[in-house]
């Protein structure tokens, strides 16, 4: 499994008064809950320096197999999640260096507003580009990043503007440029999602240009609406992207992989190894094992080949003939043939091979 780990620590700096804390409870407030959720993780058993993926997953991390079943919610919560302490911190530092220059120039509802739609927006452009690059069912994401960067693409938006005075705008360019290509260029490395910083940063820049229109006008009740209809147009881009995933065959793979397990252990419970078949073994047999596998069978020739990535397809091929060797050895179990010990060695042997080649994709 990939896990998406976010944000180097070159951020510009920014002066910080007693004026500019006081304008600054969004961004603390959000630094708290960051923090707190990730103590909480930890006390749970997450882990401090490296954490757990699976237990991030079970947390709410960006999981595009659970997220097509239902779990919409997963591209909020991956927000305030994190894979380890140093992530937390560089990206809470990174948060905090961008509160002290929006917040105040924003206001605490635009601020939060940009902060959840850009963290959103990044999260579904992140789903998107695993799905193209075929890994969207094995790669879990997490980090308040995505929405970092789309607080940075605001802030570049509007100093592209003549909202702030022009004698500062050279040097803050410089210095939000300089960290937008840094960790751009430091997201190249393995383990980072780029796709969600660059999502985050596209978003955030035009969210951006719509903010400076309200600044500049003054007026109050069309700034109202012009949140709003940020709010929803995010939401909808959302759910829009959400719908259309659920025909992902990578991801449909990976939730049948997840089915046929549990119909395997269903099956194999009908069997007691080393024990004789019985006439209520080969009841079990016939009404439990074989229809589970058949079943199996069924699943897996449902999931579109042609729209599988290489490895998927490996895996749909590997347990297709899996799923068949064990309904040809229950079949085989139902018949009055005389007993085969070579017949029952090569299948167990097969069967063997195909679980550990399967278990070295899924590394």
């Amino acid at each position: 499994m990939e896990t998406t780990e976010k944000i180097a620590p070159v951020i510009p700096e920014a002066p910080e008064t007693e004026s500019t804390r006081n304008s600054m409870l969004i961004t603390i407030g959000l630094i708290v809950i960051n923090v707190l959720i990730f103590i909480a993780m930890a006390i749970a058993g997450a882990g401090i320096f490296e954490s757990d993926v699976q237990k991030v997953i079970d947390w709410g991390a960006s999981f595009a197999p659970l997220i097509v079943q239902g779990e919409w919610w997963r591209i909020f919560t991956c927000i305030f999640l994190h894979f380890g302490i140093f992530h937390l911190a560089m990206n809470m530092y990174a948060l905090f260096m961008a509160g002290v220059y929006l917040e105040p120039m924003l206001g605490r509802v635009r601020f939060i507003v940009a902060y959840t739609c850009t963290g959103l927006l990044s999260g579904i452009v992140s789903l998107w580009w695993h799905r193209v690059q075929g890994e969207s069912a094995t790669t879990a994401g997490a980090g308040a990043s995505g929405a970092i960067f789309g607080l940075y693409g605001v802030f570049l938006a509007l100093l592209l503007t003549n909202l702030i005075p022009k004698q500062l705008r050279q040097t803050l360019l410089q210095s939000i440029g300089i960290f937008i290509v840094y960790n751009l260029f430091y997201g190249l490395k393995g383990g980072v999602d780029n796709a969600a910083h660059i999502g985050g940063l596209l978003s955030g820049i035009i969210i951006g240009f719509v903010f400076y229109l309200v600044l500049k006008s003054g007026d109050a009740r069309r700034s109202n609406w012009m949140v709003v209809g940020t709010a929803a147009v995010t939401l909808l881009a959302c759910w829009l992207y959400l719908a259309g995933s659920k025909q992902d065959q990578n991801i449909k793979l990976a939730n049948t992989i997840e089915a046929f397990i549990k119909l395997e252990e269903k099956a194999q419970a009908a069997i007691q190894p080393g024990e004789p078949i019985t006439a209520a073994t080969r009841d079990s047999i016939k009404m439990i094992s074989i229809p589970a596998y058949t079943e199996g069978i069924e699943l897996l020739n449902a999931v579109r080949n042609e729209e599988l990535s290489a490895a998927g397809k490996t895996r749909k091929a590997l347990l297709t003939e899996y799923a068949r060797l064990r309904k040809d050895q229950m079949n085989y179990y139902l018949s009055d043939a005389p007993a085969d010990t070579a017949y029952i060695t090569n299948t167990e042997k097969r069967a063997t091979e195909i679980i550990e080649k399967l278990k070295v994709l899924n590394q």
